[in-house]
């Protein structure tokens, strides 16, 4: 199962956004920003819920034949 954590910052004016993210210590991690209070992210936002709950992703992607790639 995939482990992920959502958290909400504020980007400086420089452009910086600091993250502390102990429990991924020494791990390769990916990151995705997507900005909050626009109708976008909101639109981007519902869209990948939607994908998330499509009939593939629940009955391919989550069957048990298909966990043999997390052991690779």
């Amino acid at each position: 199962m995939i482990e992920s954590i959502r958290k909400a910052g504020h980007v400086a004016i420089n452009g910086t956004l600091t993250l502390y993210l102990p429990e991924f210590s020494g791990m390769d991690v990916e990151i995705v920003v997507l900005p909050c209070n626009t109708a976008m992210a909101t639109e981007t936002y519902e869209a990948m819920r939607l994908h998330e709950q499509s009939s593939f992703a629940r009955h391919v992607l989550a069957s048990p034949a298909e966990d043999i790639w997390n052991d690779l």
